[in-house]
Order: structure tokens, then C-alpha cells, then sequence
């Protein structure tokens, strides 16, 4: 199963919205995610593994190849069980922006991504 897009990433007091699931496995350290650094989700409340794998690359400008670390993220669960997780940290992130956000017990999660969003876009 694909995750539904964005992928939304909480590191810390920070959230990361990701357009695709490639820029999240670029945006992504793999040091970071070998710590726990990261919480993934995508805009269904799926909670999403994180892992690093060694995958062959090509290095120096495609003179050779070698081992790198790469992070790649993969559906956790078929059905979302983690909207109410994601709901709060969005909540809780809209509520400590610098400027006043609207919001109200009556925002859906999908609300609360486009609220963020809308303020924050996609890391790049």
C-alpha cells in the first residue's frame, strides 16, 4: 500500500511536509532516523516506517559505484490508527504558531493539514 500524500514528518517541535514519498526518503537523514529522530505519518493518520537501508550508488559523477546509506519509508499498517496522533500534533502546532490560526473543535484532520500547510508548504 502507498501512503496518501503528503507525508507529514514530526521531528522534535518541527514538522516537515513532504510532496512525495522520494523527497521525504532525500529530506530524511539516515543517522537521524537510525537515532528515532523521526515520527512519519501520511495525510491518513498512517503511521509509516522509517529504515535505512545500503543500496548501491552511483558516486563521482558516475565514475563509480559503492554502498550508501539511504532512508526509505514504507506503510506500517494497511488501515489508519494514528488520525488522533496526528490530529493533536497538528493541533498543537497550529496553537504555538507565531500568529493567531483560527481553529476550531469542529477542523477535521483534513483541515488541520491544510491549515498547516497552507502556512508551512512542502520542505524542500
Amino acid at each position: 500500500m502507498k501512503p496518501k500524500l503528503p507525508i507529514i514528518v514530526r521531528e522534535s517541535s518541527d514538522l516537515y511536509f513532504f510532496e512525495t514519498v522520494e523527497s521525504a526518503e532525500l529530506g530524511l537523514e539516515p543517522i537521524d532516523v537510525l537515532n528515532g529522530e523521526y515520527e512519519a505519518y501520511d495525510a491518513e493518520g498512517r503511521l509509516l516506517n522509517l529504515e535505512v537501508r545500503e543500496e548501491e550508488q552511483s558516486m563521482l559523477f558516475g565514475l563509480s559505484k559503492g554502498p550508501v546509506e539511504v532512508t526509505r519509508i514504507f506503510c506500517r499498517e494497511e488501515e489508519p490508527s494514528h488520525q488522533k496522533k496526528l490530529y493533536n500534533l497538528l493541533w498543537e502546532f497550529l496553537e504555538g504558531w507565531r500568529e493567531p490560526i483560527p481553529l476550531s473543535s469542529e477542523d477535521t484532520l483534513e483541515s488541520l493539514i491544510k491549515k498547516t500547510f497552507d502556512i508551512y508548504g512542502y520542505t524542500k
